[in-house]
């Protein structure tokens, strides 16, 4: 018989879990529900989900300085890749050109 581990859940009700990821009743509490979801402890109730709308004023103008970086760090990748590319255009042009003599 697999070791047992015995917890006490936040409702105050004692809970067992053998090693190898079984419970009492013999469930896996290893699986998973098909959205990819952890199935819960038994006993425990699900938690509401995360609030991230912002609390305070200071929370609302970081989360729109942080959007604004966002975006100013997208536009910048996108002209380093039309960098990137230009400058692969202009390799394979060359190489083109001295592949057919016209290039010194």
């Amino acid at each position: 018989m697999a070791a047992l581990v015995s917890n006490t859940n936040l409702q105050g009700e004692n809970v067992s879990i053998d090693c190898d990821g079984t419970n009492q009743q013999g469930e896996n509490m290893n699986e998973t529900i098909e959205d990819g979801n952890v199935l819960p402890f038994p006993g425990v109730a699900a938690r509401d989900p995360v609030d991230l709308t912002p609390g305070t004023a200071y929370e609302v103008v970081t989360r729109a300085k942080v959007e604004e970086l966002a975006t100013d760090v997208k536009e910048i990748r996108d002209r380093i890749d039309g960098i990137f590319w230009l400058i692969a255009a202009s390799i394979v042009v060359q190489i083109a050109l001295r592949a057919m003599g016209i290039g010194h």
